[in-house]
């Protein structure tokens, strides 16, 4: 036998049998699967970090916050007005005046000091408003209205282009607004605090010092936002008071102390540090026009000395053919002499003053008229028609053109989206709105008070609760000073209420349930 023979045998290789190609729901699909069911799982865990009383006011505040980055983007750095580059030229040359918000004004200021431009106040904006939405909601939701429908009604605010575009603006009309939403969450506080059983009398616990002390923040920051404003916060003042008794000397006082400071403020302190005060054409513009209206309609009733006294500021001709019940505007212009109604403002008071007496009918009809834009749902006609929010603000100076012609930061007001095609949509949206198809539902707060009143007013009746009607104050106190002394048609005016009415829409379908569910202030 051979040594070959002895030698073990030598295994043979045998091929491994080739891999069957893995089926469409295979390892790596069943991997996806896992990993997005992680993902899911990790998400539901964040939520579940939220407590759940914040998860509400923390989804209203993300969502809306989104939308109007949407819009804040379209439109970057913000939207203009002549009222906006007078907040620029004023902050950047030192010619800073009464006649515009003081405080806004030093926003603005802020804003070009620390970014050099306007993006930041703008930002500011959206975040504030959002915040404000979600405040909003949490205080509505303690009454007993169901959440989601407070969430929809939130989320469909920024939605709407005449509403989130509005947000966008470097307008002092735009912190008075977000004043007013937060007014809202905090009126709606009240009332449920009003509920609660506390130790001694119920507004004196300190949860309800927490929450009139915030009024009175609302307040004096809305009286100083707007010019008008003041008028608008008495009014609140005593609207709110009428039904949440208890408390009526507070909200009053309350309501005249922020009116009071807001006014020594505009008269003395912002004067005494260097700011220009306001002419008297805007005070008393619209009393300028009623004499107008009243001139062009009973001649008669003007004496020889009246006619000297409006000589003296404008041709009388000029007085009659300006005469425009719709808006002040056309009078306070063109021939009319700004410096000599400044030196004639007491004689021209007092010449108003005495046709308020002998003919109260024409003044009142010509209050009426002008304030078309707080009580009428109708556009009007069209030379008294709604004056929209301007979509402009790409190389516009609205007539500031000779003073920011050397001006540095004139180009802090121009148009810069960042993604065109982003801003061409949104310009488009905004523009199909604008029909007048549209104006009663998307541009007339006129139209969102009636809905406002008749949602706390059905839902106070159900309830036998009259405390419930103190959440109509916010727009009481917007409407009724529009209504009676209001120098255009202008929308910015009575924006307030839309956003109020909107969040008030889901009471419209609560019943009777009741809720004593506690909020923070």
């Amino acid at each position: 036998m051979t040594d070959r023979a002895l030698a073990p045998a030598q295994p043979v290789a045998v091929p491994a049998p080739p891999t069957p190609p893995t089926p469409p729901d295979g390892p790596p699909r069943a991997d996806e699967r896992r990993a997005g069911t992680e993902r899911a799982a990790g998400r539901r865990r964040l939520v579940d970090r939220i407590p759940p009383h914040r998860r509400l006011p923390f989804a209203v505040y993300a969502v809306t916050q989104v939308v109007l980055l949407v819009w804040w983007l379209a439109f970057f750095p913000g939207l203009t007005s002549y009222d906006s580059v007078a907040y620029v030229w004023q902050a950047t040359t030192d010619n800073w005046m009464t006649n515009h918000s003081v405080i806004y004004t030093g926003l603005v200021w802020l804003s070009i000091q620390a970014v050099g431009g306007l993006w930041l106040l703008t930002l500011a904006q959206t975040v504030a408003a959002a915040v404000a939405l979600a405040y909003a909601v949490v205080g509505l939701r303690a009454l007993g209205v169901p959440g989601k429908w407070l969430g929809v009604a939130a989320v469909i605010v920024p939605v709407v282009p005449s509403l989130g575009t509005f947000l966008i603006f470097v307008w002092k009309d735009v912190p008075f607004v977000i004043l007013q939403v937060f007014l809202l969450g905090t009126l709606a506080r009240m009332v449920v605090r009003k509920r609660q059983p506390v130790t001694g009398r119920w507004y004196r616990d300190g949860a309800m010092r927490a929450l009139l002390g915030w009024l009175f923040v609302e307040f004096l920051l809305m009286a100083l936002f707007r010019q008008n404003g003041i008028l608008m916060v008495v009014v609140g003042a005593v609207a709110a008071a009428v039904v949440l008794a208890g408390i009526r000397l507070w909200l009053i006082g309350i309501g005249l102390v922020a009116a009071a400071l807001s006014l020594v403020c505009n008269v003395v302190v912002f004067p005494a540090m260097g700011a220009e005060p306001a002419k008297s054409d805007l005070l008393l513009g619209p009393a300028y026009a009623d004499i107008a209206v009243v001139y062009r309609d009973r001649p008669e009733e003007f004496t020889g000395r009246d006619l000297e006294v409006m000589a003296r500021v404008a041709p009388l001709s000029f007085w009659s053919d300006s005469a425009n019940c719709y808006t002040s505007d056309t009078t306070t212009s063109g021939e009319f002499d700004r410096d000599a109604a400044q030196a004639n403002d007491a004689d021209l008071f007092a010449l108003w003053t005495r046709l308020l007496k002998r003919v109260p009918g024409e003044v009142f009809d010509a209050r009426f008229c002008r304030g078309a834009i707080a009580w009428k749902i109708g556009a009007g006609p069209p030379e008294g028609g709604t004056i929209l929010t301007p979509l402009t603000g790409s190389r516009v100076l609205h007539g500031f053109g000779e003073r920011m012609a050397d001006n540095p930061y004139r180009s802090v007001i121009y148009l810069d989206p960042p993604v065109p095609a982003l801003h061409g949509v949104a310009q488009w949206i905004r523009e199909a709105t604008d029909l007048r198809t549209f104006m009663w539902l998307l541009w007339r707060g006129a139209t969102w008070c009636y809905i406002g009143y008749a949602a706390v007013g059905l839902l106070a009746w159900r309830r036998r609760e009259s405390a419930l009607l103190a959440l109509a104050a916010v727009a009481v106190s917007n409407q009724l000073p529009v209504l009676a002394n209001n120098p255009a048609q202008l929308v910015r005016y009575m924006m307030g209420p839309m956003f109020v009415g909107i969040l008030l829409v889901p009471l419209l379908f609560l019943r009777d349930r009741r809720s004593d569910r506690s909020v923070e202030p």
